[in-house]
């Protein structure tokens, strides 16, 4: 499941990997406000606000499209578990 798993940041302006452990390291982001996101083609992730501050201090937050001014802190390392599968075809309807 690795090898499909990608991380994005920011729709793609900095991109990650899974390790065998199943964790993930982006190098190099500097200070500002970014969207993870993890992609794989046969789960859905939450996506997580990321905002690293100049000093390298960082918080992290669910992103909620709809209120955008709720706030609910996620912890850090991030961990992030898939919320449901991808179903990409309706099942047929039976006579």
């Amino acid at each position: 499941w690795q090898v499909n798993t990608r991380i994005h940041v920011n729709g793609g302006e900095y991109i990650g990997f899974i390790k065998a452990d199943g964790s993930f390291t982006i190098h190099n982001v500097p200070s500002g406000s970014y969207v993870v996101e993890v992609l794989h083609p046969d789960y859905m992730y939450e996506p997580v606000r990321v905002e690293i501050n100049s000093k390298g201090k960082y918080r992290a937050r669910k992103l909620n499209y709809v209120q955008t001014s709720q706030v609910i802190q996620v912890s850090y390392p991030l961990r992030m578990k898939a919320l449901s599968k991808l179903r990409y075809f309706q099942a047929r309807e039976q006579w």
